[in-house]
């Protein structure tokens, strides 16, 4: 047990308070909390700095926050200017107040008693001293413990809610705004403010507002006390200011002309930094701050700024790779286009030759070169565009049977001149109408044929065996469309079928470019539909394209129909 004297009296040794026992202060919570200071001083200092007589490590208090002294045999205390103030009960001290013993005073994180040692009474006839109990003593004591223990449910929550914003997923400001909206659940106000450093780190701009309405769109500096924010960042520590009119530590214009009654002001802190503040204000009499709720706020804050850095980690991160991708891809690209120009360039010279020998037949076989040299271009920007196009497409009632027979005409020439065989067959029982983005999907129908038809090279070239089966239909009792392109080619080796959709992987070597199916999956998804494959090494393949469709648009009358001619 340690010893607290004034250093007032630092001179002579210690004397109890006059015509008393002993005292001690138990403190008994905070970071101090199991610590007692025997009081052998008449007055007493508390606070967090070491010339204190009872120093408390609570960054939350002053330096020199409160005292108490023995007068007219009782102890009083007294606040000592501290900037949250000192608290007995939920009632704050504005000037000597009367300490009772065993009565719970509050400074910032901290709780303290002062206690009479105890001594053996010298009267073995005293037993027990009791209390005489009202009837409606016990009422007022009940509601006020059910109402204390809503309040705590309350901040519980909010800590709760807080918490997961950490995990949670959304963007930057989703972050923000389910903050704010937890902070004035808890703790009431009429102007709230989420506010956070700009990119020169020295000024704040507000990234969030709240009013008594509910979320703000048009935010703005307007009921926020710049000097109380000034004094936060710089003194790193909460403020709860009674009435900002006339506290003479954060005197200024902005408070002045916005008339704030009470302010809550708290700093939200990152792993290295601070970024910002959190701000809460009203103008009526009518709602008041407690320390409670400045506590309440401060742990808000931490968990936010936790919460915000992660986030800002994640799209930091996302972003990185984001630029790794676009080098992948330039370094991909670059490849494919110097193949293709390398190949434009040889039936350039082929092209050259036969005209100036008047030989027809190199003529002709320059030009066939060349065009399928242009087509491999053609397909290469088509598959950069969808690649890169934004995440909007524009779904339609679709003949599916004029959209499959244009993607055939176009892959057919490539089929006959390889001797294969594609074959469509027709559902019995579908009207033929599908609900989708016609581009799009004419795009991962002219990739599927594609592909099977590589497969099938690969395996039957020049047997004639060669084969690929279109189907299509609605799922049975599903609202759902099937598209389904099977072949009977090389098939896809089992370590790769997980990879197939991903973007560059590639089975054909320098014949590919690893975009043609990363970008069907990604057409497929846009319209909240999949794409998976099935397939037998040496047998084949078969990719399966599933689309939802919209069962609010199965009126015919009512829907824009596009038939693909």
């Amino acid at each position: 047990m340690s010893t607290a004297s004034s250093s007032k009296s630092s001179t002579s040794a210690p004397v109890s308070p006059p015509g008393t026992r002993n005292y001690v202060l138990k403190v008994t919570g905070g970071p101090a909390a199991g610590k007692e200071f025997v009081l052998n001083s008449p007055e007493v200092t508390l606070g967090r700095a070491v010339s204190a007589d009872v120093q408390l490590p609570d960054m939350v208090i002053s330096r020199h926050h409160t005292s108490i002294y023995f007068e007219g045999r009782r102890w009083v205390v007294k606040d000592l200017e501290s900037t949250n103030g000192t608290w007995i009960g939920n009632r704050r001290v504005r000037g000597p107040t009367p300490l009772e013993l065993g009565k719970t005073v509050r400074l910032g994180n901290s709780l303290f008693q002062v206690h009479q040692i105890d001594e053996p009474l010298d009267e073995p006839i005293i037993s027990a001293r009791v209390e005489s109990v009202s009837v409606k003593r016990v009422g007022e004591e009940r509601d006020a413990a059910s109402a204390q223990i809503a309040r705590d449910q309350k901040k519980l929550q909010a800590m709760y809610s807080v918490q997961r914003l950490v995990s949670a997923a959304g963007d930057l400001q989703e972050v923000y705004d389910c903050c704010l909206e937890i902070v004035t659940g808890a703790i009431p106000s009429q102007r709230a403010h989420l506010l956070l450093a700009a990119e020169d780190g020295n000024n704040l701009v507000p990234v969030a507002q709240r009013d008594e309405r509910g979320p703000v769109k048009e935010l703005s500096m307007e009921n926020v006390s710049r000097s109380i924010i000034r004094w936060v960042r710089s003194q790193d520590e909460g403020v709860l200011s009674i009435d900002a009119t006339k506290d003479v530590r954060f005197s200024s214009q902005s408070i002045s002309d916005s008339q704030l009654q009470r302010v809550l002001c708290v700093p939200i802190h990152g792993s290295e930094e601070q970024l910002g503040v959190i701000h809460l204000a009203v103008k009526s009499i009518n709602l008041d701050y407690a320390e409670d709720d400045l506590k309440l706020l401060s742990a808000i804050a931490c968990s936010a700024g936790l919460a915000i850095e992660n986030r800002r980690l994640m799209e930091s991160n996302l972003a990185a790779e984001r630029m790794a991708a676009v080098g992948l891809m330039a370094a991909s690209l670059a490849h494919d286009v110097k193949n293709i120009l390398g190949g434009l360039e040889g039936c350039i010279s082929l092209l050259r030759m036969g005209l100036d020998s008047k030989d027809g037949d190199l003529t002709e076989n320059a030009w066939d070169m060349m065009n399928r040299n242009q087509k491999r271009l053609n397909s290469l920007m088509h598959d950069l565009l969808n690649l890169a196009s934004e995440d909007k497409h524009e779904s339609l009632a679709v003949s599916v049977e004029e959209l499959v027979r244009e993607a055939v005409d176009v892959i057919r020439p490539q089929a006959d001149a390889n001797d294969i065989k594609i074959m469509v067959r027709k559902p019995a029982e579908f009207d033929g109408i599908a609900w989708m983005d016609s581009r799009g999907m004419h795009r991962v129908l002219l990739n599927l044929l594609t592909n099977a038809i590589a497969a099938i090279n690969d395996q039957h070239v020049g047997t004639g065996k060669g084969r690929v089966r279109i189907t299509w239909g609605l799922k049975e009792g599903a609202e759902d469309f099937f598209l389904r392109v099977r072949d009977n080619g090389k098939g896809i080796a089992v370590v790769d079928q997980s990879k197939v959709f991903n973007l560059f992987h590639t089975s054909k070597g320098n014949r590919g470019t690893g975009l043609g199916l990363s970008v069907c999956k990604q057409i497929v998804e846009r319209h909240q539909g999949t794409i998976e494959v099935e397939s037998i090494p040496g047998k084949g393949s078969e990719f399966i394209v599933t689309l939802p469709q919209n069962s609010d648009s199965t009126d015919t009358e009512t829907r824009t129909f596009l038939i693909v001619d």
